[in-house]
């Protein structure tokens, strides 16, 4: 597993520099004359291509590529391009329909959330209409150890524990987090995103060591996947459990496999980092030539016994233009196992910089982005890759666009609809105060001639010159349904733009609304209806008002807080607010982490929505001031009438506990509420959200 090298006791003979061209590649192949140690190191690019499509690679190619990545990353410490690979989905995503909602299964419940109608994705509660599966992160101090809960719903609709589960790897030594989970038929997919731990070699003395060199001290890394058989929820039973070197950057399930992304670098010893003289440089670059396979290919370990690679060295992409003088340190793997039969995974790998990934039910792109300083601009390469039946990935190509998606859930700026591809991306200029924020709407298509992502459409363009945001407004929410796309600007109010895609050569903004506050998460209900949620902001600050010629401020003061809006978007080019509902002083996973939104259509005029309410207020005890805070599950309904809709505050669940959480969940099934909290289930009443039993 993710391991730490090991010096070589030998030093074999370099693999040569100047090898021969193979194909269409520029990698030389050849190994040369191998009687004849080499005396210096190639000189190496430093800088890693990091805008271009990718090309296959064959195994020689790609271990070139590679191991000069390795050894200049070694020759900078060990951490040169860390910046330039995947991190883990935060928020913990862009459709043709909004995931979850009511399913035929036993009535009308919410489901988790997802980007994609047929695209699952992770959470730490789900909930088939009859289970309930909820992660407990444990109590170390009375020794209970991270598990799953498994609680059965009754006729009275109480919770009744009914099982546990939890890695098969765990030990009383190491506790391994389902930090989430998928419920896919009678399998129940247990993911875990295993925290760094230090790899301290202790032929070091890490006490001699500079502080910020033991700061950064190579480290190794793991995550763990365990496939369980829930065909009996009262005894769920391992099918099959992967430990997996590297990071987990995020996992979806479509047609009943599991797809995941991960990221790996191989972990250094540390004797081989930062060479000075020539002989430590060449006697570095051999250590790094001389690593087989096994020890710079992340590896399984399938049930705590085999070891296998998780992808093999000629089933890898480079850079297309790379050079036996280019490299890059780390692999993004992209990876399949059937939750049938999960005994083997399909992977393939890129050797080069990923920021994420966004998955519709075709297709996997992988993107990362570049600032060019040169330019002062930044921009954003995206790989597809179709899904194939056949357990393999077809790569089909790449394409470049202007910009970034920027940090906060990127893949919602992407979606797949008829074949388009729809991208929103930001250029940003700090140094301009006018207006930093340039926002622009590409759609992409395959080109198969070219094997390439090209670019059919773009606004703003010459006929349609409009800006998306005014001046120092940046994006603070994207969305799309079927042929429109929502984006939400923000500085000191809210514009809503509506976008028509409908012809992907020419899109256009059809309309636009301005209102108080912002949306971070928008959230389609149909067709014409459309739910924001973020937060209420007074334009003025909370202080300055705009006066009237009678002296009288001519605007109320506006209490800021957790804001739910609903908007009428019939009109495409007439968007309107049809009411608000403000939690104040309060804010919500929602506007973070859209997975915590429970929504279930019940009728064909009523939507039902819960979420997480966190809120805050002070109070005078003892004649000093005090913070109090408070978790409750907010309830509201859309009742559509004709051409027309309301949305109506319906009331709070308020579990009968004094402790602080986060991360919480709810579930609507018919008129009963659950509210998750931590790993306590409360239960309540769509029609009195008064009464409150539980813990469960």
């Amino acid at each position: 597993m993710n391991r730490t090298l090991t010096a070589h006791n030998s030093l074999a003979l370099l693999l040569a520099a100047s090898l021969t061209a193979c194909g269409s590649s520029s990698i030389d192949t050849d190994p040369g004359d191998g009687d004849q140690p080499q005396q210096v190191v190639p000189d190496l690019n430093e800088k890693p291509i990091q805008l271009s499509p990718l090309s296959k690679a064959s195994k020689t190619e790609f271990l070139t590529h590679y191991k000069n990545g390795l050894y200049l990353s070694a020759s900078n410490n060990g951490y040169v391009y860390k910046d330039g690979i995947a991190v883990p989905e935060v928020a913990v995503d862009a459709a043709a329909d909004a995931g979850g909602g009511s399913s035929d299964d036993g009535g009308n419940f919410s489901q988790t959330v997802t980007q994609e109608a047929g695209v699952d994705e992770a959470d730490r509660v789900k909930y088939d209409g009859n289970y309930v599966y909820v992660n407990d992160s444990g109590n170390y101090q009375n020794s209970v150890a991270p598990h799953v809960r498994i609680l059965k719903r009754n006729a009275d609709a109480s919770l009744t524990q009914v099982a546990t589960t939890h890695f098969d790897a765990q030990t009383s030594e190491q506790h391994i987090h389902p930090d989430a989970m998928y419920l896919a038929g009678d399998n129940l997919v247990l993911v875990n995103e295993q925290n760094y731990f230090y790899a301290i070699d202790t032929g070091v003395d890490m006490a001699s060591l500079a502080f910020g060199d033991a700061l950064w001290y190579p480290y190794e890394s793991a995550f763990y996947i365990s496939i369980q058989d829930i065909a009996v929820p009262e005894q769920p039973a391992l099918k099959k459990e992967f430990k997996i070197d590297g990071r987990l950057i995020s996992s979806r399930v479509i047609d009943g496999n599991l797809y995941f992304v991960s990221s790996y670098a191989p972990t250094l010893p540390y004797e081989w980092l930062s060479p000075t003289t020539d002989e430590e440089k060449i006697a570095s670059y051999k250590r790094v030539s001389e690593l087989a396979e096994s020890d710079i290919l992340p590896q399984v370990e399938v049930n705590q016994a085999d070891n296998v690679n998780l992808v093999e060295a000629d089933n890898c992409y480079l850079p297309q233009g790379s050079t036996d003088k280019d490299g890059f340190d780390a692999l993004v793997t992209l990876s399949k196992v059937s939750l049938a039969n999960p005994e083997t995974i399909e992977s393939v790998c890129i050797n080069a910089s990923v920021a994420g990934f966004y998955a519709s039910q075709q297709s996997i792109y992988l993107f990362g982005s570049e600032y060019q300083s040169n330019a002062n601009a930044s921009q954003t390469i995206i790989h597809q890759f179709k899904l194939d039946d056949n357990n393999s990935f077809d790569y089909l190509g790449s394409g470049m666009v202007e910009g970034q998606l920027n940090w906060q859930n990127p893949h919602l700026r992407l979606s797949e609809y008829q074949n388009v591809l729809r991208v929103v991306t930001t250029q940003t200029d700090w140094s301009n105060s006018d207006d930093r924020f340039t926002h622009k709407l590409f759609t992409l298509q395959h080109d198969a001639d070219s094997q390439s992502l090209k670019i059919i459409g773009q606004l703003p363009n010459d006929s349609q010159p409009a800006k998306i945001g005014k001046p120092n407004e940046d994006i603070y929410a994207v969305r799309y349904f079927a042929n429109k796309a929502y984006i939400v600007t923000f500085e000191r109010t809210d514009p809503l733009y509506v976008i028509d895609v409908s012809d992907a050569a020419n899109p256009n903004i059809t309309g636009e609304l301005e209102i108080t506050g912002f949306s971070s998460y928008l959230h389609p209900l149909g067709n014409n209806l459309l739910l924001g949620f973020g937060q209420e902001v007074d334009p003025n600050g909370g202080g300055l008002r705009d006066i009237g010629a009678d002296g009288q401020a001519e605007d109320d003061v506006i209490e800021p807080g957790l804001k739910i809006a609903l908007f009428d978007v019939a009109d495409i080019n007439n968007p309107v607010e049809l009411g608000k509902h403000v939690f104040v002083n309060s804010h919500s996973e929602v506007e973070y982490n859209y997975r915590a939104l429970a929504y279930v259509k019940v009728s064909d005029t009523e939507h039902r929505i819960g979420l997480p309410v966190n809120s805050w207020k002070t109070e005078l005890v003892n004649n000093s001031w005090r913070w109090t805070y408070s978790n409750t599950l907010g309830l509201l309904n859309v009742i559509e009438d004709n051409d027309s809709a309301t949305l109506n505050f319906v009331g709070e669940v308020t579990p009968d506990s004094t402790q602080h959480s986060w991360d919480n969940r709810g579930i609507i099934h018919d008129d009963i509420i659950y509210f998750i909290q931590n790993h306590q289930i409360w239960q309540s009443d769509w029609t009195d959200s008064s009464l409150v039993n539980g813990p469960y």
